[in-house]
């Protein structure tokens, strides 16, 4: 393919003129100042093109063949970078303070930007008071997270000339060679690059929009076919400063020298080597990289239309602003009303209470006394959850061994009071007991997802410590949305408190948070509404919850069950339930009870009761009948 360079410059007639990149070195003598590239190559036959905004579109849904290198770029962050930009920070709050007051909420950007020119108003980030031209993330950002994304590639195979870095003194682009990846041209290199950059920045997508993590000046348009990139040599029309080439020798001086050496003056033949010296990257020829290559592949095993990646969730966060209520949900009418990705539990009939699962960013409470279940049914949702997702459980009550035995009790069958049964058993016996034991946990090891990850009664982590919590889910696998159980937390800690920094972390970083919650016994009279202790439940936890379920484990449930749903006990019915049930449990009779699980607050779906079969040396719970729960 005959590449060719989309071309746009200070005084152009049109919006953008396509070249040959050799024609572009004669360009840059005429345009020394503000010359800007597109990130892609194109073919001859798109020097046509009138409608550059369709070419855009085209490129980006992988119904046009391009070339090009792979391009990060990260800048100098302002304030009004951070208010602005169509991204939102991780950990970092922006708001907006005029005439010594704080506004509640960002207005619309017309009103922002009327603001702004005013002398007494200020762009708060994080409590911090900042002139919108005042930098919050400096050069020395830059440096540091340009650093850690050239690791991140060499880990991914690529070679160190295979890298092209260009820089001025606000920011660092790197070039990653585009036959390193076995790409010559292709319809799905923008979104391919798009995914890459998403992956080794560490972006996440948040609520409709970006989110940054640990890289802060990344530009996440990098890869996109529209964004503008200043040709090398080509001198910054504010800095008055030319792109230069650096290598990776020049980090090793450090921020302040990088930055020196970027912001020299250079003569017309020194710019014009620059644009050569990355026409000649441009023209090197590379084999590729076997393990970038395999990375890519893995991206599109795990993102398989990856065209979603390079269109930005929409700006409806800060961009949105306050407006009418018709205004705002107008910007969510595709997702109106449910349309987020659920987390479906092992249950049926509580999956549709729940409106399909529990819902992702959410916090999910489940209420109960001691030994009514709630440890178990915890395990119950975490074990079918684990082939999918990373799994942290946290006990206050476990320990590891404890938490060990139970899930070898799931998977085996084998009760702890088997265990404790045969510890007497003769020496000789003993030990083939415990070997036959450790055989057993080592054949569900292999099994068991290593997704899944425990900490216990036995361990220096502290259960009700939200700061720890979420220090821990930061060393996990970060290829995989993350859910968090919380065991046995005591209810003087369980308050509005507790759960408000629960779900702030849950929407701040895409968790899904699962608690349950000691409490001291409740009234079972009449399960089927909603009042006394369950209001008083709810009055802590229904803000910020997204479901509030309340466990009772009995003998007597089944009867219970039927006197609520019917007005009285139908032997017949109770036999057929209870045969249903134990049916549905293998026919392996225990040391067994009921338990009724009820909904009393569901976010996105209703208030329901449903009747269980509970092992309860086994640990398992089996579903049964289902009645709607209503308030008094």
């Amino acid at each position: 393919m005959n590449k060719n360079l989309l071309i746009t410059y200070p005084g152009i007639s049109k919006r953008a003129e396509f070249y040959s990149p050799k024609a572009v070195t004669d360009l840059l003598k005429i345009h020394p100042e503000g010359l800007m590239r597109y990130p892609y190559f194109l073919s001859q036959a798109d020097s046509s093109v009138e409608n550059i905004d369709q070419l855009f579109s085209d490129i980006r849904n992988g119904k046009k063949e391009v070339s090009g290198p792979f391009t990060i770029v990260h800048r100098t962050r302002s304030a009004s970078d951070l208010l602005f930009e169509e991204c939102d920070y991780e950990g970092i709050s922006i708001g907006l303070e005029t005439d010594g007051r704080k506004l509640p909420e960002l207005p619309s950007r017309s009103e922002i930007e009327s603001l702004l020119g005013k002398e007494k108003t200020f762009i708060v980030v994080d409590g911090r008071q900042y002139r919108p031209n005042t930098e919050v993330f400096g050069f020395q950002n830059v440096y540091d997270d340009t650093v850690k994304t050239i690791d991140g590639l060499k880990l991914l195979g690529v070679p160190n000339d295979g890298i092209c870095l260009f820089a001025t003194p606000e920011e660092i682009c790197i070039e990653v060679h585009p036959l390193l990846f076995g790409i010559d041209v292709s319809r799905e290199l923008a979104a391919k690059y798009k995914s890459l950059l998403i992956k080794l920045t560490g972006i996440k997508s948040g609520d409709r929009r970006w989110l940054k993590t640990y890289d802060k000046t990344v530009l996440i348009e990098s890869s996109d076919p529209n964004f503008e990139l200043l040709v090398p040599g080509s001198a910054h029309p504010r800095l008055h400063r030319p792109k230069v080439s650096v290598g990776q020798s020049h980090f090793a001086y450090g921020p302040a020298a990088f930055s020196d050496y970027c912001g020299k003056k250079r003569t017309q033949e020194e710019t014009l080597k620059e644009f050569k010296s990355w026409l000649k990257f441009i023209e090197t020829s590379f084999e590729p990289s076997p393990k970038l290559v395999e990375a890519v592949a893995e991206l599109e095993k795990s993102s398989p239309d990856l065209t979603k990646a390079v269109t930005k969730p929409s700006a409806a966060g800060r961009e949105g602003g306050f407006k009418p209520f018709a205004e705002e949900i107008s910007l969510v009418a595709d997702e109106f009303p449910l349309a987020d990705t659920v987390i479906p539990s092992p249950f049926q009939e509580l999956n549709k209470s729940l409106g399909g699962g529990f819902a992702s960013k959410s916090l999910n409470v489940i209420y109960g006394s001691r030994e009514e279940g709630k440890a178990s049914f915890l395990l119950s949702v975490a074990l079918s959850a684990v082939q999918k997702y990373n799994v942290l459980f946290l006990s206050g009550d476990m320990t590891q061994k404890e938490f060990g035995s139970r899930i070898l009790a799931r998977f085996k069958k084998m009760t702890n009071s088997d265990f404790s049964a045969k510890a007497g058993l003769p020496g000789n016996e003993l030990n083939e007991l415990r070997k036959k034991y450790s055989e057993s946990l080592s054949e569900i090891l292999k099994t068991l997802s290593q997704n899944l990850y425990f900490r216990g009664a036995d361990s220096t982590i502290s259960s009700s410590d939200v700061s720890q919590i979420t220090e821990l889910v930061k060393l996990l696998p970060s290829d995989r949305k993350n859910l968090v159980f919380i065991d046995g937390i005591s209810s003087n800690y369980a308050g509005s408190d507790f759960f408000s920094e629960l779900k702030t972390q849950a929407l701040q970083k895409d968790i899904v948070f699962f608690v349950s919650v000691h409490t001291d016994g409740l009234p079972t009279q009449r399960a089927h509404l909603i009042e006394g202790t369950d209001l008083e439940l709810l009055s802590k936890c229904q803000k910020h919850s997204d479901a509030a379920i309340v466990l009772q484990s009995d003998r007597t449930n089944l009867q219970r069950f039927l006197t609520f749903a019917q007005g009285k006990v139908d032997p017949a019915v109770a036999q057929k339930i209870e045969g249903s049930m134990l049916k549905s449990a293998g026919e392996k009779r225990r040391f067994d009870t009921y338990s009724l699980l009820r909904i009393i607050h569901a976010r996105n779906g209703f208030r329901q009761m449903i009747l269980y079969y509970y092992q309860r040396d086994l640990f398992r719970f089996f579903e049964g009948p289902a009645m709607p729960v209503s308030r008094a």
